[in-house]
């Protein structure tokens, strides 16, 4: 009797959840929030003379203080004539012409931040909604997506894809994720860090296990209908692999006692950018800490049903966390 009435209590707070999600789904997507969505590249192609690279310049003072890192406004000649002529190569202007179909007229991609804002204004509603600005740059600044108080700036010749005709500088493992798909969990990921709240006392694994863990929580949450590949950025028959051997990761950090470990490189093999993690197996991917936090944290959200969103990424307190997810995994 005692086991049926628990199962009956599990599937009530399971219902309820549905309820609950639904409830949001529908209050956050006929929320109504202008969201200012910028072509700079046109701009930057359209240069006829220095003045207008100075004009540019004068005219974003995002771009200049949060992409470019300088000083604004920008006073030094020599830099501007550099950026008219970066600007004004013949080779740059091919690689962007030929990226142009790609993301077509990029109405797509707006209509994917439109969600994304309606889904964060829904839970932070004093959260000021940035423009975003989509540039190109060729890679020179070395900068994807970079975040300001009031601009999300994306260069997003990163994430043009294998078929690109330049791809940046980076290991095979990170170019897997700048592919079209990841333009915006990869952003959302990234705004996660403004509403992450973390103990920097506590440096433990099992703390970068957490706060990792929350942020894609986070990007669960205001984006509901993406892959769970797409937000921990593996392939869907990696994750699936992660998936179905998750007794032996989590056998792995038990056994060699990594939770409360705080030596930091044994940390970052765990939860750093790695192609893989061969201390557990040479198929296991890297950031496999950051997946095992995230599922951590769902744990803790569905044996908490009272907590919300907002509180869940104010908790500074992984130990806590961890201990009310009640976490045990299953195949």
């Amino acid at each position: 009797m005692l086991k049926q009435s628990y199962v009956f209590f599990v599937a009530l707070i399971f219902c309820f959840s549905c309820e609950r999600n639904d409830k949001i789904v529908k209050e956050a997507e006929k929320s109504e929030i202008d969201i200012e969505f910028q072509r700079l590249d046109k701009e930057l192609f359209s240069f006829q003379s220095k003045s207008d690279a100075r004009t540019f310049l004068d005219k974003h003072a995002d771009f200049v203080r949060s992409y470019l890192d300088l000083p604004y406004p920008v006073r030094d000649s020599q830099f501007i004539d550099i950026f008219y002529d970066f600007y004004s190569n013949n080779e740059l202007k091919a690689f962007y012409e030929g990226s142009q179909k790609e993301f077509g007229d990029f109405s797509g991609i707006q209509k994917e931040f439109q969600s994304l804002f309606q889904y964060i204004h829904y839970y932070y509603p004093d959260y000021v909604l940035p423009s975003v600005q989509m540039i190109f740059t060729g890679f020179k600044f070395e900068s994807d997506v970079v975040l300001s108080d009031s601009s999300v700036i994306i260069s997003y010749d990163y994430f043009l894809g294998p078929g690109a005709l330049h791809r940046p500088q980076l290991y095979e493992y990170f170019l897997e994720r700048y592919q079209p798909p990841y333009l915006v969990p990869l952003t959302a990921l990234a705004i996660s860090g403004r509403f992450n709240n973390a103990d920097m006392k506590d440096e433990s694994m099992l703390a970068s296990m957490i706060y990792y863990g929350k942020s894609h929580y986070f990007v669960e949450r205001v984006m509901p209908r993406l892959p769970d590949s797409l937000n921990i950025m593996y392939s869907e028959s990696t994750l699936n692999e992660v998936e179905n051997n998750i007794d032996v990761i989590w056998g792995h950090f038990i056994e060699k006692s990594l939770l409360y470990n705080k030596i930091r490189f044994i940390n970052e093999k765990y939860c750093g950018e790695r192609p893989s993690v061969p201390e557990i197996g040479n198929k296991c991917p890297g950031r496999i800490g950051r997946w095992l936090g995230w599922q951590i944290v769902r744990s803790y959200m569905k044996a908490n049903p009272e907590v919300s969103l907002q509180e869940l990424m104010a908790d500074p307190d992984a130990e806590k966390i961890f201990r009310k997810s009640n976490y045990k995994p299953r195949k």
